[in-house]
């Protein structure tokens, strides 16, 4: 279970809904200067992340909570934001090249078209799919107090 803190900003009966800073790069290591993570981080920006929780008892807004995800959960997640795009990049880019190369015709941009209509139809399935699921199917749960 991988744990982070939040701080709750709305409560509902039987639901809290919590907002977390998101982390883009892990600062862990001493190339966290010139990684791609932090990076893209910077160019990206720093939006909290929100998530409506179950919840059993009330929550005043402000409060600091913690919040676990599954690792599979986040690994699912990763696949689909990740892998799918690239499998599909991969594909368009294999799949136009053959189709150039059947109909007689030269030159890399049939596969570069091909990759790149691949990629936006990966990332449009996997943006789909990963809205369609909200924060507890995905496996995240409010776990106590932060305190606590």
């Amino acid at each position: 279970m991988i744990e982070r803190h939040a701080v709750v900003i709305a409560q509902a009966p039987g639901r809290v809904t919590v907002e977390a800073e998101r982390e883009t790069g892990c600062g862990g290591c001493a190339a966290s200067s010139g990684c791609g993570t932090a990076l893209l981080g910077e160019v990206l920006g720093r939006r909290p992340v929100r998530l409506e929780l179950a919840s059993g008892r009330r929550h005043a807004p402000g409060e600091r909570v913690r919040v676990g995800v599954s690792e599979t959960a986040l690994l699912s997640g990763a696949l689909w934001l990740y892998g799918l795009p690239l499998a599909l990049l991969l594909s368009g880019a294999v799949l136009a090249d053959a189709l150039a190369r059947v109909a007689g015709l030269g030159g890399e941009g049939y596969a570069l078209a091909g990759g790149l209509a691949g990629l936006w139809c990966g990332l449009r399935v996997a943006r789909r799919r990963l809205a369609a699921v909200d924060a507890a199917s995905a496996g995240a749960r409010l776990l106590e107090d932060a305190d606590g």
